[in-house]
């Protein structure tokens, strides 16, 4: 992508730029690439080639129940380099709330297309680390017994154990000796996304990405759904049919995720009030930055929609290149939408990456109205970021 924050880009700063020329949507309390499927392929092709090494998250309805009952898988996927939509609902759920997502990008589907459609003559290198009994090994036969876009250079079956138990020397090592160009990890959601969290400064990998059921579909032990079933929304019961055990997951999943949109219908019904209040009074808005020698202040305007996003992701991109303690004061801001929420978010996590404590302060009644629909205080939590209230309700006049 062409970098439109700074024409000089260190390799320290490379991967702050690469964040914030991203298009991302806040869903959930995650920044989401909005990217097709073709776009998603290519991009895969791209970071193997870069050499630079990549985290892709792939959500999916059970990632967004379980990251609202752990912290700790919340917080290692707000971490990832790249973050995909990975099931109807949640496509569903973004246009609803207005988002411009465009489509699904199942791993599942990634690597099945790379299999298929990719370049035979240098095929892209995979290690498959978990799956359960002989499930790796099965994958890593039937890849190299088939002349595609997909070659395996080694497995591993670690068995069961703590996130701990299975960062082993061995292991890694095991993994950067195949120097594989991408990482299959398959350990469970969330010991496979804390695993990723806790070894990724120690592998070599270009990519690395949890895909879970993907080594079972690689190595032909379970079916992908028909395409029937994936675009009319139920390759749950596809799945529900080759494993049935699954079926009291997804009973727990649907009716906790229903209890959350439940939860945020008032929400979003103030939300999108407030949206038609701003939009009538539209007026220019601003982030005044002050700067000591160890401290950044931002001042935040009164409103943040899309004809910001170019304003906002140049001002976050310059606090994060600077490294410095920051306090972000939203006193006069009335409103956010979902894209100034997601490059918001990646402020936050680069400044944790970089060891700078933030301090947010200032958040009207509002806007914390905005940050809970959109699951940003359960992201803000997961960082360990507080944020003061101001005990009062910034809503705009109308001419009414």
């Amino acid at each position: 992508m062409k970098n439109h924050l700074s024409p000089l880009v260190t390799d320290r700063d490379i991967h702050i730029v690469n964040d914030f020329n991203r298009d991302v949507y806040c869903l959930f309390g995650f920044p989401v690439d909005n990217l097709t499927f073709n776009t998603a392929v290519k991009q895969v092709a791209k970071e193997i080639q870069s050499k630079k090494q990549k985290v892709l998250a792939t959500l999916n309805l059970n990632w967004i129940v379980l990251s609202m009952i752990r912290s700790d898988f919340r917080a290692g996927i707000l971490k990832s380099d790249i973050c995909v939509i990975d099931g109807k609902p949640l496509l569903f759920i973004s246009r609803i709330l207005g988002l411009p997502m465009r489509e699904v990008i199942a791993g599942s589907s990634l690597m099945s297309y790379l299999q298929t459609h990719g370049n035979r003559l240098k095929p892209i290198s995979v290690f498959l680390l978990g799956g359960n009994s002989q499930t790796a090994e099965t994958a890593f036969t039937r890849i190299n017994s088939m002349s595609g876009g997909l070659t395996a250079t080694g497995y591993c079956n670690p068995g069961f154990g703590s996130v701990d138990e299975l960062s082993t020397q061995p292991i890694i090592d095991k993994i950067n000796t195949a120097r594989p160009d991408f990482l299959l990890v398959a350990l469970g959601a969330c010991k496979g996304t804390l695993w990723i969290d806790k070894n990724r400064r120690h592998l070599t990998p270009c990519l690395i990405s949890h895909l879970g059921a993907t080594i079972h579909f690689l190595g032909g032990t379970l079916e992908r759904a028909p395409v029937f079933f994936q675009k009319t929304a139920l390759e749950w019961f596809w799945r529900i049919f080759q494993e049935p055990v699954l079926i009291r997951r997804y009973l727990s999943d649907g009716i906790f995720f229903i209890k959350i949109l439940i939860s945020r219908l008032s929400l979003f019904r103030f939300y999108l009030n407030l949206k038609k209040m701003i939009h009538s009074e539209l007026k220019d808005t601003a982030i005044i930055l002050q700067e000591t020698q160890k401290r950044i202040l931002l001042k935040m305007g009164s409103h943040f929609i899309q004809p910001q996003k170019e304003l906002v992701r140049k001002i976050f991109y310059q606090v994060a290149v600077k490294r410095k303690d920051l306090i972000i004061d939203f006193r006069q801001t009335t409103f956010t939408d979902a894209s100034f929420l997601a490059y918001f978010l990646l402020l936050l996590k680069h400044q944790q990456l970089n060891g700078k404590k933030t301090k947010i302060i200032n958040v009207n009644k509002s806007l914390e109205k905005i940050l809970i629909l959109h699951c940003v205080t359960d992201s803000l939590q997961a960082l360990g970021i507080l944020y003061e209230k101001l005990n009062i309700w910034h809503i705009p006049r109308t001419g009414a």
